[in-house]
């Protein structure tokens, strides 16, 4: 399987408690590296964005508009980071993940965070097998 399909379910699966009739602004964070480069995940990072900025339904922010409003370093997976960039940016919900190596497996993770709550909505992880060329 590849890092690229495992990102789109990723997505997929994350946006299922988002649907509705108008746009949800929704900011994704970068996800933070465990045992992996930290551009690695940064373009998983990329990637998310990019695929939910097809979706008619969400309003994503831009990488710049987070960073304008949060700081330099916008990598985040824990709820209170997800809630505070989630206020700053007027996010209805904030997508946070990690990417970790097990061996020669990476596994990506990622959740669907209310910026109002902080409940947790959605939370997803896949897998795929770790070489070079699975990042595309």
């Amino acid at each position: 399987m590849r890092i690229t399909c495992a990102v789109i379910t990723l997505i997929l699966a994350l946006c299922a408690p988002l649907l509705s009739a108008e746009k949800t602004a929704l900011a994704v964070m970068d996800f933070i590296a465990r045992d992996v480069p930290r551009e690695d995940a940064a373009k998983i990072s990329i990637l998310v964005r990019n695929e939910l900025s097809n979706l008619p339904q969400y309003r994503t922010l831009d990488r710049e508009q987070i960073v304008k409003a949060v700081g330099a370093d916008i990598a985040c997976d824990d709820v209170s980071c997800a809630v505070e960039a989630g206020k700053k940016l007027g996010a209805r919900a904030v997508i946070v993940g990690s990417i970790m190596r097990f061996g020669e497996n990476l596994t990506v993770t990622g959740r669907v965070i209310d910026s109002e709550s902080g409940a947790v909505l959605m939370a997803e992880k896949e897998r795929a097998v770790f070489q070079a060329d699975e990042y595309y």
